[in-house]
């Protein structure tokens, strides 16, 4: 934390110790790459955050870890 924001890379857990969500944050802000993962440890979807928005190609996952689908937000 840095006045009172997120700052740096964070990690969120599910309740049986798998990471569910790591990103990184610069002045509270989600700012690099965001990646959320499925209890078993399965990628459900991943892509970028520019300034707390996002950008780029996003990618959805299964449960199998198949890619199913991408959204582009642009920049």
């Amino acid at each position: 934390m840095k006045n009172g924001s997120r700052q740096g890379k964070w990690i969120f857990y599910h309740s049986n110790g798998q990471p569910q969500t790591e990103a990184t944050f610069v002045d509270g802000k989600e700012d690099g790459t965001y990646c959320v993962f499925r209890e078993t440890g399965v990628p459900y979807y991943r892509g970028e955050f520019e300034n707390g928005k996002r950008i780029g190609i996003w990618e959805f996952y299964d449960d199998q870890a198949n890619l199913i689908a991408t959204k582009d937000f642009g920049k």
